[in-house]
């Protein structure tokens, strides 16, 4: 399995979730979708913000924020 194909489906999870995802909400989406195991899903979370894919937004718990797709993180899924 790919970063890169791991990241497309963390980013198309959280794009579709309007008031944001959890690391725990992403978690248990990878895990149903196969990708259960394949990566640490705080540390993803932590590198797609890095890269400016997605970002913090208001809301959640603070050992629990939500994260939402960027422009930049939309632009890469089209691409």
């Amino acid at each position: 399995m790919s970063n890169d194909e791991i990241t497309r489906v963390a980013l198309k999870y959280i794009n579709g979730r309007d008031d944001g995802a959890s690391w725990y909400n992403l978690e248990i989406a990878l895990s149903r979708k196969g990708y259960g195991g394949d990566c640490n899903t705080v540390t993803l979370l932590h590198e797609l913000m890095s890269k400016g894919l997605i970002y913090i937004c208001g809301g959640g718990r603070t050992e629990a924020p939500l994260y939402k797709i960027s422009e930049f993180g939309k632009k890469f899924l089209r691409d």
